[in-house]
């Protein structure tokens, strides 16, 4: 069973609008950085860090 930390620490993953928005595009299909950026009309650096 993972501690209170650890639990805390994969919340935060998935707690991100951008993130979560990201993660349910790749669910529809396999997507470039290129694609996400303008999709969600930001920058290369913010796709890539999330």
């Amino acid at each position: 069973m993972p501690s209170f930390d650890e639990l805390t620490e994969q919340l935060k993953l998935v707690s991100d609008k951008t993130r979560l928005t990201i993660l349910a595009l790749l669910k529809e299909k396999e997507m470039c950085v290129c694609d996400i950026v303008e999709i969600l009309q930001t920058t290369q650096p913010n796709v890539s860090q999330h």
